[in-house]
């Protein structure tokens, strides 16, 4: 039986897209609220959706095995590939103390990253439809706008930002993001003859990015901004010049009010913009950055290995918990050198050029150019390789090119 352009296929992909960017936030608030085990309430959602991950290959390997061979797929493998062999000499050869026990590093890696990934690969191409943002918008809204309710029902609305011991505000924030641009590619594209639709994205939109600010992440904010500023080129490409004075209208209203938020309601926020760069995190984080690239300087085809983390606790965290660079290219490069750096460039650049090609063939699917963009911009400011879904799901729906459904074995 095939699922080529079916309801189920459809669903499949709403499914498997919102539970990857949206389900974390909105079962740890669930597992707070109910006060039952994060790490288990994780654990099962992270079972769950391994295991439609890997019902949704199986079955598309069956139905198409050649999907498989291409560029993106290929490069993948040998990312992960490399990362795993990495891990396994310096953990039982090298005698490198992991900061974390080396199942925890397969279990992220191969779990939460590279299975999400080709899912996304080899499920988003099959599924190229103007509703898409719309739909993924209202699953969304749902996801954490339920998350939501039950966060301020636990705290309140004295919290300062959107946080819970065991769920970090930055992964809020960017979860949050990437709805709002979810929302926005809708609103631009998504049911133009459907006016409901197009006010409901807009809500969408707006209120989601107003959580994404409460939620307090800088990087999400600044890689946001650089994910509308791709969606605003691609739209006036797109739209006539009554249009354009339209959207800077609303536009000049919506700056003013999201402004107007950060400074009255969220003044802590505030100033921790203004002072990004100069703050003794972002000092922290710079010095991260450099030991990383010294590492690489010293060791530029294999890189340090999984020392690396060891090194970055030693001479920059010391006292702290963290032990990764908050950088994806200057832990790729310190960590695997230019071998593990060239195989996540390859990914990179044909997820970026397959978005951007697609963005200008079929408009309404802009919105997986925006949350790639958004997403690599959150990993060049937090997270490390293995411990970082939202990108490598996000860059998975951005490589599926739309031919992807006529390539049969």
């Amino acid at each position: 039986m095939s699922f080529a352009n079916s309801p189920l296929l459809r669903l499949q992909f709403v499914v498997f897209v919102a539970l990857g960017l949206f389900g974390q936030v909105l079962f740890s608030v669930i597992a707070h609220f109910l006060d039952f085990d994060n790490r288990v309430c994780m654990l099962l959602y992270r079972g769950g959706y391994l295991c439609l991950c890997s019902y949704i290959v199986v079955y598309s390997f069956k139905e198409s095995n050649k999907i498989f061979l291409r560029p993106f797929p290929i490069s993948l493998f040998f990312f992960w590939f490399y990362y795993f062999m990495r891990l396994v000499w310096d953990s039982s050869v090298a005698n490198v103390d992991l900061m974390l026990p080396i199942w925890e590093f397969f279990a992220w890696g191969f779990g939460s990253c590279f299975l999400p990934s080709l899912t996304a690969f080899v499920l988003s191409g099959r599924v190229i439809r103007q509703s898409n943002s719309a739909f993924l918008g209202i699953a969304g809204a749902f996801m954490l706008g339920t998350a939501s309710i039950l966060f301020f029902l636990i705290n309140g609305f004295e919290r300062v930002r959107f946080m819970l011991p065991n769920l970090n505000p930055i992964n809020v924030s960017q979860s949050f993001m990437l709805l709002s641009l979810i929302g926005l590619s809708s609103v631009f594209w998504g049911s133009r003859s459907n006016r409901r639709i197009r006010a409901l994205s807009f809500a969408v939109f707006f209120l989601a990015l107003m959580m994404g600010a409460y939620a307090g992440s800088r990087g999400a904010m600044l890689s946001f901004a650089a994910s509308c500023i791709v969606l605003i080129f691609l739209y006036f490409q797109s739209s006539f010049t009554f249009k354009r004075r339209k959207f800077f209208a609303v536009a000049g209203v919506l700056f003013a009010s999201f402004f107007l938020f950060i400074t009255f309601v969220l003044p802590s926020f505030f100033e921790r913009i203004n002072t990004s760069g100069f703050d003794a995190n972002s000092i922290i984080r710079m010095m991260a950055f450099k030991e990383s690239f010294d590492a690489f300087l010293g060791h530029p085809l294999f890189g340090a290995g999984f020392r690396l983390h060891l090194t970055l606790q030693e001479n920059i965290y010391s006292g702290f918990s963290v032990w990764f660079p908050h950088n994806l290219i200057a832990e790729s490069l310190g960590l695997g050198g230019m071998l593990l750096s060239v195989t996540l460039c390859c990914c990179l650049v044909l997820a970026f050029r397959n978005a951007y090609a697609l963005s200008k063939s079929l408009e309404f699917e802009s919105w997986r150019l925006s949350i790639l963009v958004a997403s690599f911009g959150f990993v060049l400011f937090s997270g490390h390789l293995s411990n970082i879904p939202l990108f490598w799901i996000a860059m998975g729906i951005a490589a599926s090119p739309s031919d992807i459904s006529a390539q049969k074995s």
